[in-house]
């Protein structure tokens, strides 16, 4: 487990509900790398189904390379653009319009 402070912006507080926060924070810790770079890239989409919503996140950070995709079921509408920036005193959720 990662015990640096994590902390996250009033826009990711805001839109972002906390069990799909939580959620990040556990697809960062758990990914398989030999290291992580200092931004996590999460595009999230919503897909609307005939009985149930699903989001679509790919997570990815560019060195070394890594693309991976998850899909989970949905309560909320939920697209765009969320970083993980680790800056090696801390981690920040924020949206990519926040950066």
């Amino acid at each position: 487990m990662i015990t640096i402070p994590r902390y996250i912006t009033a826009g990711i507080t805001n839109q972002v509900p906390l069990d799909t926060q939580l959620m990040l924070w556990e697809l960062y810790e758990t990914m398989q790398v030999e290291s992580r770079d200092y931004l996590q890239i999460f595009e999230l989409t919503t897909v609307i189904g005939s009985h149930s919503c699903i989001h679509h996140i790919l997570h990815k950070q560019e060195e070394p390379s890594y693309v991976h995709t998850h899909e989970v079921a949905a309560y909320t509408m939920l697209s765009g653009k969320i970083y993980i920036v680790h800056d090696q005193t801390h981690l920040t959720m924020l949206w990519a319009n926040e950066y």
